[in-house]
């Protein structure tokens, strides 16, 4: 092999290896907004747990008579 065919080969790796970074970036942002998602989504159900939990107001009872 030449000189010349060995850095034609490393530069067409070079290439694959930019486009398969370039995808596995997009495809870490597409998990970082879905885990963002999961975790806001997370949030509201433990507050709705933690509301659900106590009375919204206490109640109040007329004195016995």
């Amino acid at each position: 092999m030449s000189l010349l065919d060995r850095v034609l080969d490393s530069v067409k790796e070079l290439v694959v290896m930019r486009s398969e970074l370039d995808r596995m970036a997009g495809d870490l942002a597409t998990t970082r907004a879905d885990v963002r998602s999961h975790e806001d989504r997370l949030i509201r159900i433990e507050t709705m747990i933690e509301m659900g939990g106590r009375p919204a107001s206490p109640q109040r009872r007329l004195p016995k008579q």
